[in-house]
């Protein structure tokens, strides 16, 4: 199984778990708030009873109308509580305590009603001056109503109180039973998280203490060390691509390396170039720390006179062969390249000499490795003739080596 694929269904396993856990703990802490939320509205019945039963107690003290509408909104606020409560998904010794206090609340309700209209009854009596046992009677009958009224509403403050204690301790048992499902959760979550972590260990350990330990070798300055893993998983693919890093690693300081030579090369022509006053000597000298000290394998400079005969050209290449402008002749006066790049300001690049000059002989000994940078020279506006090396291929698509060569063209133009 590839590496990729195992990491992938130890990530499932770990994703699964992960939302296992979460689903116990958000069940639990749901659980926990919707208690918190029943003993809230509990509280508010609790307080909202507290309160109607003082509007009571002052009503049938004074009879009041005041009191009368007071005790009409406390009432029918307590009723839409008990209504949201009963609608609710309560637990079953809950909900029949909220039953028995909404059968005492319709039954106040009712005994309120009554002394109403034994109020309205008894003054009617009054008015109407009715023998004193009528409204005797009729004050009997209020003295009964008021006694029920609170005994309804002693025995609803005496349900809440009750439902409220319930709600408590109900919340504490949730809270209690939901942290011993979380530590449990948690302590399998660990377990099984460090038995799968033992064994994604050990399956790619060795692959990658190898792999370190190549890194390592190469740190010290080993480039040509390679590491040697040849599994078909994601750690095969990982070395190949550290290999490949490597061998890239290592071309860039080869770079680095060759760049550094053009400059101190850039830097000798230029010294030649306030010390040496023979223009002969100059080109030959330039040449010559193209070819050994910037390692270009072969280095050539033509200058012509004002109407573009070509008066001086000096040739080098790595193994010391120098050309004059006699030799030019032999071959003919200008290459084809040659025109091509006196039309064109700028660093070209000749690849396929096939295209450029056939049976050149200036590419004769040339290898298919290497490509030319060719430039004209020019200040001023002036053009004074070109300026050609051989280089490597893959130096000679860098901008950087090509800016240099530039560079360095326009130092011996001036």
């Amino acid at each position: 199984m590839k590496v990729r694929t195992r990491l992938f269904l130890l990530s499932a396993i770990f994703v699964i778990l992960i939302a296992a856990l979460g689903y116990v703990m958000f069940q639990g802490t749901e659980l926990v708030n919707n208690e918190v939320r029943d003993s809230k509205a509990a509280a508010q019945i609790f307080k909202d009873i507290f309160e109607l039963n003082i509007v009571t107690y002052e009503y049938l003290t004074f009879h009041e109308e005041r009191m009368h509408q007071q005790w009409l909104i406390k009432y029918e606020s307590l009723g839409n509580l008990l209504e949201e409560m009963i609608s609710e998904e309560i637990h079953a010794e809950h909900l029949l305590i909220m039953k028995s206090i909404t059968s005492d609340y319709e039954s106040l309700g009712d005994f309120f009603s009554l002394l109403q209209a034994n109020f309205t009854e008894r003054e009617r009596l009054i008015e109407e001056n009715k023998p004193q046992a009528e409204i005797n009677l009729s004050l009997a009958s209020e003295k009964r109503l008021s006694s029920q009224i609170l005994i309804s509403s002693q025995r609803m403050a005496s349900e809440i109180f009750k439902f409220s204690t319930l709600m408590d301790q109900r919340i504490g048992q949730v809270q209690q039973r939901t942290n011993l499902i979380a530590l449990f959760s948690i302590i399998g979550f660990i377990v099984v998280s460090f038995s799968i972590s033992v064994f994604t260990t050990k399956a790619i350990t060795n692959p990658l203490n190898e792999l370190v330990q190549s890194a390592e070798t190469i740190g010290k300055g080993n480039l040509n060390h390679r590491v040697d893993i040849e599994t078909r998983n994601e750690i095969g693919e990982l070395a190949f691509a550290f290999n490949q890093m490597t061998e890239k690693r290592q071309q860039v300081e080869e770079r680095i390396i060759h760049l550094n030579r053009v400059l101190r090369a850039i830097r000798n022509v230029n010294q030649l170039i306030t010390q040496e006053r023979d223009l002969d000597r100059l080109l030959e000298s330039a040449c010559e720390q193209l070819t050994e000290t910037a390692n270009y394998s072969a280095a050539w400079i033509l200058i012509n006179d004002d109407d573009g005969t070509p008066t001086k050209f000096v040739r080098r290449e790595s193994s010391g062969h120098t050309m004059s402008i006699a030799d030019l002749r032999e071959h003919g006066e200008f290459m084809a390249c040659t025109h091509a790049i006196l039309a064109q300001a700028g660093v070209q690049i000749i690849k396929d000499r096939a295209d450029v000059c056939q049976e050149c002989f200036l590419f004769a000994r040339r290898d298919d490795h290497y490509d030319v940078m060719a430039i004209r020279l020019e200040y001023d506006g002036k053009i004074y003739g070109v300026m050609n090396v051989c280089v490597s291929s893959e130096f000679a698509i860098d901008s950087e080596e090509r800016s240099l060569f530039a560079e360095l063209a326009g130092d011996i133009s001036f």
